[in-house]
């Protein structure tokens, strides 16, 4: 976009021209979306990474749960032994750690190591709160990361359609689009042209921008792009 010149209009300067006004408004929306792109290459490392280890502890508690319950059976009055009492602790504290705010998951807690051990039925239904949980916080991830690639996938069309305009080139039609990325562009910005030919909808994106992403404290995603679908 190095072709391009920007003028900002103020008070006792000349007024921004139509052209003009429409390229500051093209230009603050790509630094919108370069922005968002950014975040994202942060958050879906973490996302997926935050998936890796719930994945990997449900494993693990689901192997350990069921040698549990099949000692369960007709043992319902016994105390389990030191070592499984640890490694139920050892499992119920990282759950904690890893899916954090679960209403279900907090009224789960370690057991006491102090005095008798508790006995096998309640051993096998906190770990099977546990493993719940898990499934509850993996499933959210894969939403997640669903909406992070479709974000993506936006922000990439809208990108490759900025730089061949500031390359100066005047096509931006489905076929540019798709040999600068790789892929097909998403039909959610592309505007038709009949004749199974559409271009990038330059129109959507001065007045509505990009999808915009934010990385704050709770991580709040904003979906979408500022418009019902």
């Amino acid at each position: 976009m190095a072709n391009k010149t920007r003028v900002v209009g103020r008070a006792g300067k000349k007024k921004l021209s139509e052209e003009e006004e429409e390229w500051e408004a093209l230009s603050h929306h790509n630094e919108e979306a370069e922005r968002s792109l950014m975040v994202l290459s942060q958050l879906m490392p973490e996302v997926a990474a935050e998936d890796a280890a719930a994945r990997d502890l449900r494993d693990h508690a689901h192997g350990f749960y069921e040698e549990i319950d099949k000692l369960a059976k007709g043992k319902s009055l016994l105390e389990v032994t030191d070592r499984v009492l640890e490694e139920t602790n050892s499992i119920i504290a990282d759950a904690k750690r890893i899916v954090g705010a679960d209403p279900y998951l907090k009224r789960t807690h370690e057991f006491v190591a102090a005095g008798n051990n508790p006995v096998y039925p309640d051993v096998v239904v906190s770990l099977r709160a546990v493993i719940q949980s898990l499934d509850r916080y993996r499933a959210k991830k894969k939403e997640e990361a669903a909406v992070h690639a479709s974000i993506l996938y936006e922000l990439n069309t809208i990108l490759a359609a900025m730089q061949l305009m500031g390359e100066g080139e005047e096509s931006f039609s489905k076929d540019a689009l798709q040999r600068r990325m790789g892929q097909p562009p998403c039909p959610k910005w592309m505007v038709s042209l009949g004749f199974n030919d559409s271009n990038f909808n330059f129109e959507r994106f001065r007045s509505v921008g990009p999808p915009i992403v934010k990385d704050e404290k709770h991580r709040q995603l904003a979906l979408g792009s500022g418009e019902e679908s």
